[in-house]
Formats: structure tokens, sequence, C-alpha cells
């Protein structure tokens, strides 16, 4: 991935192309099915998510063990943000 194809992304089209180099480096396109889960609840994730196409549901696991919706993303979109917080628990 490039540094061009981010800036194609509009969550980050404000961003100058420079500054996401460093990100294109490490960036990887990922294609998922329909109900595929792309994070397991016992993983922790360290990456940002941008949605290109589709809808992602995202879901926690609740204490009781029942799955609970918390919030959708479209392909406008990106979840996991704070990931870009160092000071930021990943988990929370």
């Amino acid at each position: 991935m490039t540094s061009a194809d981010l800036k194609a992304i509009p969550f980050l089209s404000g961003v100058p192309e420079s500054e996401l180099e460093s990100w294109a480096a490490s960036a990887e396109i990922i294609s998922a099915v329909r109900r595929e889960t792309l994070v397991p609840a016992s993983d922790s994730v360290p990456f940002l998510y941008l949605v290109r196409s589709g809808v992602v549901i995202l879901c926690l696991e609740s204490r009781s063990g029942e799955t609970r919706m918390t919030g959708l993303a479209d392909s406008s979109q990106a979840f996991n943000i704070q990931c870009l917080h160092a000071g930021l628990p990943l988990a929370e």
C-alpha cells in the first residue's frame, strides 16, 4: 500500500502524503466475508482499521458471556482509533 492509497481514504484525505508514508509501509489490506470475525475477543489489537467497503458490526463480549453490539463502521469510517494514542489502554 502506498501513501497515495491512504490519502484516497476520506478519513485521511486531509493528512499530508509525506506523513502517511510510515503508515503505508506497515499498512495491509485485508478482506473479510460476511459475518467473519476480524478480531477474536481474547486478542488485543494495536491496529487502526479503515473500512473501504461494506459495514463492520462492532461487538464486545460482556462479563456474562453475551455478545453486545457496540457500534457500526461503514466505508467512510475507521475503528480502533485508540491505538493511535500511546497512553490509552487498548482494551478500553
